[in-house]
């Protein structure tokens, strides 16, 4: 059985991803209770996968959850500093997480000595590493300075990780062999006809599947303007003689037109044309752009998707602006302030037209700071405040001010 992809552009992403986000302390409980895998099965190989109790589904749409695609996706086209381009199709990825625990749906029976549920043989986590395994190949995926098998992004990433170095890029069927310990190619059979399916479309896409998890960072206290900053200021990319913040992230987070987009709050996700699905918790996959470089590739944000996170989370979830800088100027949500009285928390807009936006982050070696996500090719960064409205020219600025003008 041959896999056919010729159709799968995979983008390669200059290190894009910090997604701690995903999975951190003091989240949510899971979408649906973990099952526990059978324990009886005598699996081939060094490896003894415990094979996964499949749920019979109604709906297409009970399928991947979002926030594992948005994983799968992003490991399959990572280039890491560190660790060479991981050149295995994401659908390759989502058909090991859909046979090995129907992605994070299923735990072991039993817990490992580093506090993962894991089956009979051994093999715990999202993706079922052995404890061996995993110390050999297991790698950080979220940029929180843990490797943890238990983590859906560090277990993914790691999965194109050994996958590499089992060959993959040079003979996928192998390679899947090797990883699932299956020398008869059964196990490769198996996730090669499920990759197709993906690759075709045949799948939908669930809720974000947070079982067993915690995935969300502590929302900063303080007035809500030092919260906006805050969260904003994580996402900067950290810089010498530039402002350090608690969380900030490790790796740079690129500009990516349309992207940033916040969950919604009443259906609990968004998808754009059924192609891209995107979590609650930071960055995410863009949009198309007529005339100038598309966002559907790259996982980031962009200025006003920026913002408009940082704001929506700083208030609880209580306040989610529009996507367009121009409505943000004009809520009924701001009030307008001068530059001289400038706070942290203020949205601060530049250009005649309000093309460009960022958050200002206040006073840091005698300098006025703002986080933005400035241009695609670039990254969310800490600039100069004053040296961008030079630059750009300033258009004014807007304190968020809940029910300001309600």
């Amino acid at each position: 059985m041959a896999l056919v992809l010729t159709s799968l552009v995979v983008t390669m992403l200059s290190d894009p991803l910090n997604l701690t986000q995903i999975c951190g302390p003091g989240g949510p409980a899971g979408v649906e209770p973990l099952q526990v895998v059978p324990s009886h099965h005598a699996a081939q190989g060094d490896r003894r996968l415990a094979p996964t109790r499949q749920r019979t589904s109604k709906k297409a749409s009970d399928d991947i959850p979002d926030n594992y695609k948005t994983l799968y996706m992003a490991a399959a086209t990572r280039i890491p500093p560190d660790i060479y381009s991981y050149h295995v199709p994401w659908e390759v990825l989502a058909a090991i997480g859909k046979r090995e625990t129907n992605h994070g749906r299923y735990q072991g029976d039993r817990v490992g000595a580093d506090g993962v549920t894991e089956n009979y043989y051994g093999a715990g986590g999202p993706m079922q590493f052995i404890p061996g395994t995993w110390r050999s190949y297991g790698i950080d995926g979220n940029g929180d300075g843990k490797v943890d098998r238990g983590n859906p992004a560090d277990a993914i990433y790691s999965t194109a990780n050994y996958l590499i170095h089992l060959g993959a890029s040079h003979d996928l069927r192998h390679a899947l062999n090797s990883y699932g310990g299956d020398p008869s190619g059964r196990y490769a059979d198996a996730v090669l006809a499920q990759a197709q399916r993906y690759h075709r479309g045949d799948y939908g896409v669930a809720p974000a599947n947070y079982a067993g998890q915690s995935c969300t960072l502590p929302v900063p206290t303080g007035p809500l303007g030092q919260r906006i900053a805050a969260v904003a200021a994580r996402f900067a990319a950290p810089e010498a003689g530039k402002p350090h913040v608690p969380n900030q992230v490790k790796r740079p987070i690129p500009y990516s037109w349309g992207g940033g987009d916040p969950a919604s709050t009443t259906s609990g996700k968004i998808t754009r044309d059924g192609i891209f699905d995107v979590i609650d918790d930071g960055p995410s996959f863009g949009q198309p752009q007529e005339g100038g470089p598309s966002g559907v590739h790259v996982y980031g944000f962009d200025c006003s998707g920026l913002a408009r996170y940082a704001v929506w989370i700083a208030t609880g979830k209580k306040i989610l602006f529009d996507h367009i800088t121009t409505a943000m100027f004009n809520s009924n949500q701001v009030t307008k302030v001068s530059r001289s009285q400038l706070a942290p928390g203020d949205l601060v807009f530049f250009e005649k037209n309000l093309g460009h936006m960022g958050i200002y982050y206040g006073t840091f070696n005698g300098r006025r700071w703002i986080v933005q996500a400035p241009k695609s090719g670039d990254v969310v960064k800490f600039s100069d405040f004053d040296s961008v409205a030079s630059y750009l020219g300033y258009s004014g600025a807007r304190r968020v001010t809940p029910s300001a003008r309600a």
